[in-house]
């Protein structure tokens, strides 16, 4: 019974030696970082394509943006739409995040980093939009002259107005 006490005891020493060390990591998450963000490349994070480097990504993708200077990264804008970050995926070398899966108001092809001290870094990364989606329409019998109403996603560029004609067959 000795025994197996003080295997426990020697277990509780060394995991709270392990916890103690494993604070001490520098510059992780680290808003105040002066580091300028450098991306070297980007890849998907499936470890079966992991030696594919990205250049464009589809919206709702996880990626990888592997670099430097990355702890101090606050804000991702893919185009001009904001990528939500978990500070957990952030580290010295590397940020895990999701390409934001929303219609963006002006696609720029471009990747911009922000770091809390307002460093930045553009990146040229394409988001590939989906081609339109229709999942309903108002009247599948309008006459001509008349005005048809089209629900579904990634209308793209009639974001802003969400109105557009179409023109079918015969005029």
């Amino acid at each position: 019974m000795k025994n197996i006490f003080k295997l426990i005891m020697l277990g509780c020493v060394a995991l709270m030696s392990l916890q103690l060390t494993s604070c001490d990591k520098p510059n992780v998450n680290d808003m105040d970082s002066e580091a300028i963000p450098s991306i070297k490349y980007i890849r998907p994070t499936d470890p079966a394509m992991a030696d594919q480097l990205l250049t464009s990504a589809a919206m709702g993708d996880v990626i990888a943006i592997i670099g430097t200077g990355l702890e101090g990264v606050v804000s991702i804008l893919f185009n001009d739409v904001e990528a939500e970050l978990n500070p957990a995926l952030i580290t010295t070398n590397s940020i895990v995040c999701s390409v934001p899966a929303v219609m963006p108001t002006v696609i720029s092809n471009t990747m911009t980093l922000t770091t809390g001290k307002g460093n930045e870094v553009v990146y040229d990364f394409a988001v590939e939009i989906p081609k339109p989606f229709v999942s309903s329409v108002d009247c599948e019998w309008a006459a001509p002259g008349s005005t048809m109403t089209f629900t579904g996603q990634y209308f793209y560029p009639f974001v802003e107005s969400n109105t557009f004609n179409v023109t079918f067959p015969g005029g």
